[in-house]
C-alpha cells in the first residue's frame, strides 16, 4: 500500500479563521485555497454566514492542514471534528488498501 502522506482535515462551527490564524502562526506558514461560503453563487446561505470557511489548506512541509466550518444548522461535536486524508500514489493503491487484510505487504 503506497500512501505518500496523512492530511488531518479539521472541522469547526464557525471559528475556523481562529484555527487557521493559530496554525500559520505556530507553522509559520501561509494558508493558501481559502474558500468562503459566500465565494459560492449557488450558495443560498444568510449573509451573517457568507464569511465561513468552505475549505482552506495550510501546507507544512509535504502535508496538508485542511480546514473548514459546517453549515451553520450542522454543528460537529467538537469530539468529533477531525478527518484523516489517506492521499493515495494511484488508484489502484487505494483500491487495495480499502480491501481489510490481515497479512503484512
Amino acid at each position: 500500500m503506497a500512501i505518500r502522506k496523512l492530511n488531518p482535515y479539521l472541522n469547526f462551527n464557525g471559528t475556523a479563521d481562529k484555527a487557521i490564524k493559530l496554525y500559520e502562526k505556530r507553522a509559520r506558514r501561509k494558508t493558501e485555497r481559502i474558500m468562503r461560503f459566500g465565494d459560492i453563487a449557488e450558495m443560498k446561505i444568510a449573509p451573517e454566514h457568507k464569511d465561513r470557511v468552505i475549505h482552506a489548506a495550510l501546507f507544512i512541509g509535504e502535508g496538508v492542514v485542511m480546514v473548514s466550518d459546517t453549515m451553520p444548522d450542522q454543528p460537529v461535536p467538537t469530539e468529533g471534528n477531525t478527518h484523516v486524508i489517506l492521499d493515495f500514489d494511484t488508484p489502484a493503491d487505494m483500491t487495495r488498501s480499502s480491501t481489510p487484510s490481515l497479512s503484512a505487504e
